[in-house]
Formats: C-alpha cells, sequence, structure tokens
C-alpha cells in the first residue's frame, strides 16, 4: 500500500547505481514521472537494476537529493525498464509534490446508551444470562399448552440452482473508426512531445498506447515509431538499432521498418548502413520519395571521384 499520495510530474533527474561501499558505479540522466513524497517511478535504459539495489537520485537544476532502495523493476512491452524507488534518506520536498490536507474524521462511540440508565451504569443480567426479573422481556406463561397431533412432513422440493449474480454490462466496443481516431492523436501527441524535446514523455505515451493499437493495422506503425523515438536517446539508441533489425528479418517485405532503419542510420552517421537500407525501401517501393531523396544523397562513394 502506498503511504503516500503520487503525483504525475515529469521531473529531470540524475541515477546514481550505488556499489556495496557506496561508490558510484554508473550514472545516467533520466525522467522520473510518478511522484510521492517517500519515492518515484521513474524510466531508465539500465537493464541490470534489481530489487533491492541501493541508488541515489539528484533532482537537475534543484536542491533535491537522496539515497534509495529499488523496490520494483518492471520491462514493459517498448523493452523500457520502469523502476519504483523508496527514499531512505531525505523526503521530496513539497515543490515537488504539493500537499495534501489530511482528512480529520469524528470519533464515535459504538457503545449504545440506555436512556434508562444512568451515565456508565451497566444493565444488570439475571444469574441465567437473561433479563432481570421484572423485564418485559424475563416473563414466562404458566398456561398449560395442547400438544399437536403429528403431522406428515411436508414433500421435499428438488433444490432450485440459484442463478448467478448479473455481471456489469461490457463497455461498448470501440469502433474501428474511433479507435484509428485515438491512434492519430496518439500520434500528434508524440510528434508534439518530441518537438519539445521531451522523448521521455513521448515513450511514456507510446507506452500507454500499446493497448490500443493490439490487433490493428497501426499495431507496426506505433511499433517503428516507438523503436525511433528510443533511437533518439544515446544510450537506447543500440537496443532500438537491433529491435529494428529484427523487425526487418521479421517483415521484410514492409518498407516501412526499412526506412526507419535508413533513418536511424543516417542520423548516425552510418551512411553505407543508411544507403543500403533506402535501396531495400526503393525496391519495395519505386515511387517513395523519402527513398529517392535519400539515395540522391547517399550515392555510392566511386560517384564521388
Amino acid at each position: 500500500m502506498r503511504r503516500d499520495e503520487r503525483f504525475s510530474v515529469p521531473t529531470d533527474v540524475r541515477l546514481r547505481k550505488l556499489g556495496p561501499n557506496g561508490a558510484t558505479e554508473k550514472e545516467e540522466r533520466t525522467i522520473a514521472h510518478d511522484l510521492s513524497r517517500s519515492g518515484m517511478r521513474l524510466l531508465t535504459s539500465w537493464s541490470d537494476l534489481a530489487q533491492g539495489d541501493q541508488v541515489a537520485i539528484e533532482e537537475m537544476g534543484g536542491g533535491f537529493s537522496t539515497e534509495g532502495v529499488v523496490r520494483h523493476v518492471h520491462r514493459g512491452t517498448d523493452q523500457i525498464t520502469r523502476v519504483g524507488i523508496e527514499f531512505v534518506q531525505n523526503q521530496a520536498p513539497a515543490r515537488l509534490v504539493g500537499t495534501t490536507a489530511s482528512i480529520k474524521r469524528p470519533a464515535f462511540d459504538t457503545a449504545r446508551s440506555d436512556p434508562g440508565l444512568a451515565p456508565g451504569e451497566a444493565r444488570p443480567t439475571s444469574p441465567l444470562g437473561g433479563s432481570p426479573p421484572g423485564s418485559r422481556s424475563g416473563r414466562t406463561s404458566s398456561i398449560p399448552r395442547t400438544p399437536l397431533p403429528p403431522q406428515a412432513p411436508p414433500p421435499v422440493r428438488p433444490p432450485i440452482e440459484a442463478s448467478p449474480p448479473p455481471s456489469a454490462p461490457p463497455p461498448p466496443a470501440q469502433t474501428p473508426k474511433s479507435v484509428l481516431e485515438e491512434i492519430a492523436r496518439v500520434k500528434e501527441a508524440v510528434r508534439s512531445l518530441v518537438a519539445e524535446s521531451k522523448i521521455w514523455e513521448a515513450l511514456e505515451c507510446l507506452s500507454k498506447a500499446q493497448s490500443i493499437t493490439a490487433g490493428t493495422p497501426e499495431a507496426l506503425t506505433m511499433q517503428i515509431m516507438t523503436l525511433e523515438t528510443q533511437a533518439k536517446i544515446p544510450s537506447l539508441l543500440r537496443a532500438a538499432q537491433q529491435n529494428l533489425e529484427e523487425l526487418a528479418r521479421s517483415a521484410p517485405e514492409d518498407a516501412r521498418v526499412h526506412s526507419a532503419l535508413g533513418r536511424i542510420f543516417w542520423r548516425a552517421g552510418l551512411q553505407a548502413r543508411a544507403r543500403v537500407a533506402f535501396q531495400r525501401v526503393a525496391a519495395l517501393e519505386p515511387s517513395n520519395r523519402e527513398a529517392a531523396a535519400a539515395l540522391a544523397i547517399l550515392v555510392e562513394p566511386t560517384r564521388n571521384r
């Protein structure tokens, strides 16, 4: 159970992994997107963090810093590791997480008072545990009762199976049109975040959209978009490139995958590999303008002589 209220406030932090002697083993700059006074949840490119690891957190451009313990590690479908950290040194200041007033509830006395008793007086009981003599519930009748003749037992009816309780109606299914509209909104939001250099926020947005695109024609497009966005983070570039290459092997006839590979290779300065990728795109889609424009620049080295 969470001890403190959490706030979804992206915060720029430096994460350091500490060794047994407290020395820094490695560090990276990342985004914490789930904050409370006693902990945070952040994204990391590291795959070797485990529960119980000692870490240090430092707010970039601020004065908050603390040591912490890794309490939870989760690797999402977007191949990004999310880590829950409990602070063990300092609490996050109110300027980062805000404050909430505690809710005061009135204390109620669960014992009901008896109007016939004085305050604090208990109702007397008989030695047999019943009502005391003179009380209405303690009177007995001395009138003899005539025994009734024995009666045949009522017929046994077969048991009636109880019908299951009505379940809540399922939520209305989204129409294909509404799903595509929602996916379009996610894409636009991601493009805006990337344009503002909010890469981690864009990846979080893409991660939440995984369930929307599952089973739709846009699933592969969203996967490619996620990997291209990951490649914009230096520590994730190699992993994104490898995942795209694996995707290209599983979908060799899809020009979108090869286009994404070409763009990543080009940005990384790997012109020869970018040229091969765009040549594959041109072979699959001869009218592809992006491939034609890229190949006009990424000419063979011999043609420059």
